[in-house]
């Protein structure tokens, strides 16, 4: 089977509306495969259904992992672990991952040219110690080898000493692949994974744009606890205003993306 997909992971149901705006924002650009939404086991069918009507493929994990520290249980990363399962997902030839909190601003067919565990060192440019791949965006060629060996490490000595940090999924694919950042061919422009507060710092100084170029803004990722979707519109206005004032190029990309999320409540909650 040569089945490429574009594939999310829905692992706590309040980050559906990230989901649907994800699949409609990849039709807006035209994007050519088909979009695949991996549930956890916790997810309800309720949440399952309202994804399925609006025509999102659903495929419920099998398993879970389970994390052998309460610390990490107590961490908001605590449900992404679900993320290495998608590696045993080998009905697919090839994924290109995408979080639920990400805004695709144009095509991005082309990441289906690149190897398993291409991905970005996501803020590389400010802080050039960030060497280790940021699992936001990534290519998954699934094996059934690599997601034991994945879930090997967390059950393994590794894992267990790093107790006291709080970590998550990509934690544990760079302990997986740890020289990742010298293998030139697996780390994509920054461009595909660029952090919405980062917008105006790599347009002004690293030439980044939103325009077609070698140094071209793809996808814009709204990393933090609380997403745009958490907040109101009197909130969100507010939001805007002070940051035309510190970080102007950042507004463009949360007015498109909270247009979308409007979008996304005004069907779902009909």
């Amino acid at each position: 089977m040569n089945k490429n997909v574009y594939a999310t992971l829905l692992s706590t149901p309040s980050y559906a509306i990230g989901v649907i705006a994800l699949y409609w924002n990849l039709k807006e650009v035209k994007s050519k495969y088909p979009f695949v939404c991996f549930c956890s086991k916790c997810i309800d069918d309720a949440t399952i259904k309202i994804l399925s009507e609006v025509g999102i493929e659903c495929v419920r994990l099998n398993d879970e992992i389970n994390i052998p520290s309460r610390n990490q249980m107590e961490s908001h990363w605590m449900h992404t672990f679900d993320k290495l399962l998608l590696w045993g997902a080998t009905e697919y030839n090839k994924m290109v991952f995408l979080d639920s909190d990400m805004l695709v601003v144009s095509n991005i067919d082309e990441l289906f040219d690149y190897k398993n565990f291409a991905a970005c060192a996501a803020g590389n440019l400010i802080h050039n110690d960030w060497t280790r791949l940021n699992s936001g965006l990534l290519v998954i060629e699934p094996s059934e080898r690599i997601k034991e060996d994945l879930v090997e490490i967390i059950n393994g000595e590794l894992f267990l000493s790093w107790e006291n940090r709080s970590i998550g999924d990509q934690d544990i694919i760079n302990m997986y692949i740890p020289n990742w950042f010298e293998k030139k061919e697996l780390v994509l422009s920054e461009g595909y994974n660029m952090f919405y507060k980062n917008i105006g710092i790599y347009k002004k100084l690293y030439g980044y744009s939103f325009d077609n170029s070698e140094k071209q803004i793809k996808i814009v990722h709204f990393v933090g606890k609380e997403k745009p979707w958490h907040h109101n519109m009197i909130y969100t206005t507010f939001f805007c205003i002070k940051e035309f004032f510190t970080n102007r190029y950042t507004v463009g990309s949360y007015i498109h993306y909270y247009r979308l999320l409007l979008r996304v409540k005004r069907v779902c909650c009909k």
